[in-house]
């Protein structure tokens, strides 16, 4: 049994001072009647008084914080208790005014001012209006100010408008909008129709020349800034940063015989996708592309995330975390790799005198039977590199640690069966033995080689 410290009358916790010890009932632990320092008694139990707290006491007594500022607030004298004998203090708020609050309340940040102060709205600005003077209250007990707007006309509104954002004009400002320029538009006059919400429609001239009907509150808000030549502009952004030699605009005919702008992304490449062929195209919605991933998966894409470099791989280069490519020395193709240790074998590959070719992207899968938990299904396996030597062809898998599992056993034989079936030599490099080729090769280890890779000049064969 551990040793408990054991409780005597007359022991000091805090501001608990230990009277005599009690019985009760409906708490058959040992209870203790404590005395506190301000003269009240309460009874604690005698774990609570061995967790031995730095501010243990009654409860019901409070801490001098006269002079003591929070938020807004500074404390000025000690009033009483309420109904629940919390205590009620007198503050000072930066307004000015006096105000009883809980103590509880503006220590634990509840109540941080009067609550007048904070609806004082004299000389503020909301959106387009200046408060100038407080009215009487409406009907519903609101506050209601007298407002100026940039316009010049004088509006009123009550507290809870303007501080929500609901009303930041008088209203009739956006009446007449001749003249008036919203982006590259220019409202000319009104057309005389409404939009489904009863909202005007306006005649706008582009800067580009080209004349526009648009709603005024798209003009207002900013959600129409041109006649569509801006998105022109975007697109000839993108032909600029793209690295592949641009991306071609073209029209297409849609089914309601109107002229429809798209992209066409066939056969351009972002990152590990390639891009094969429109899977989808609705009218008024992004195409859908249909990519291929340089790993053999295949991925559906938007036209934006592709155009906009967000989307890059099918998830095989997130999960990784060290992917990239690189620009084989033998072939001139552009391979990607989904590690550092696939790098470092890539640049061995192009430095050996006897492989005359090896490739990734080698399309061979290996169907095997995966026991997991019990449960068989068949998977396909695709191993790392195809190498073609003088002599012979290597089919090779690399791991970068290494794994001791039935899955692992199960690829390898099966992989180990294909060859054997098509003449072709497997080989299976754990840590161990690319250790020990690397070291053989540069005379340094795997993290040297990888620290080096990226810190000398490698934008010859490395393609970001």
């Amino acid at each position: 049994m551990p040793n408990v410290c054991k409780i005597n009358i007359g022991d000091k916790f805090s501001k608990l001072t230990a009277v005599e010890s009690i019985i009760c009932e409906k708490r058959p632990r040992n209870q203790w009647l404590c005395r506190c320092d301000c003269g009240e008694e309460t009874i604690r139990s005698a774990s609570q008084l061995r967790a031995e707290h730095k501010n243990m006491s009654c409860g019901k007594c409070c801490d001098d914080i006269t002079g003591k500022r929070y938020g807004n607030l500074v404390a000025i004298r000690r009033v009483g208790k309420d109904k629940r004998n919390n205590t009620i203090w007198e503050v000072l708020c930066d307004c000015g005014k006096f105000k009883d609050i809980r103590a509880t309340n503006f220590k634990g940040g509840t109540t941080t001012s009067c609550g007048s102060c904070k609806f004082n709205l004299l000389n503020k600005k909301f959106g387009s209006l200046s408060v100038i003077e407080k009215l009487e209250s409406n009907a519903k007990k609101q506050v209601v100010w007298s407002a100026q707007c940039d316009c010049g006309r004088l509006t009123t509104a009550t507290t809870r408008n303007l501080t929500s954002g609901h009303k930041k004009t008088c209203g009739k400002c956006y009446n007449d909008l001749t003249g008036k320029k919203f982006g590259n538009l220019t409202a000319i006059k009104r057309t005389g129709k409404l939009t489904k919400d009863r909202g005007v429609i306006w005649l706008c001239n582009c800067d580009c020349g080209n004349d526009k009907c648009v709603a005024a509150n798209s003009l207002v808000s900013g959600g129409t800034k041109s006649c569509g030549c801006l998105f022109l502009n975007y697109i000839d952004s993108i032909r600029n940063k793209d690295k592949k030699k641009g991306i071609r605009l073209d029209e297409t005919l849609s089914k309601d015989r109107k002229h429809s702008r798209r992209i066409d992304l066939s056969g351009k490449v972002f990152g590990k996708l390639t891009v094969n062929y429109a899977a989808e195209r609705k009218s008024g919605q992004e195409t859908l592309w249909m990519c291929s991933c340089s790993c053999g998966n295949e991925k559906i894409a938007m036209t934006s995330s592709l155009t906009s470099f967000s989307c890059r791989s099918c998830g095989c280069k997130k999960r990784r975390g060290h992917g990239g490519t690189y620009k084989s020395k033998l072939s001139g193709a552009i391979e990607s790799y989904d590690s550092h240790w696939e790098l470092i074998r890539m640049k061995m590959l192009d430095d050996d005198s006897d492989v005359v070719s090896w490739t990734k992207v080698h399309k061979i899968k290996i169907s095997y039977d995966d026991n997991y938990n019990g449960i068989i299904k068949q998977r396909n396996y695709i191993p790392d590199f195809l190498i073609k030597y003088k002599e012979h062809t290597v089919l090779e898998e690399l791991k970068g640690f290494t794994f001791n599992n039935a899955t692992v056993d199960a690829k390898t034989i099966a992989a180990e069966q294909y060859c054997h079936d098509n003449n072709i030599e497997y080989r299976f490099i754990d840590a161990k033995a690319f250790e020990r080729m690397v070291k053989g090769k540069y005379g340094k280890t795997v993290r040297t080689v990888i620290k080096n890779a990226f810190t000398d000049n490698t934008s010859d064969s490395c393609v970001e």
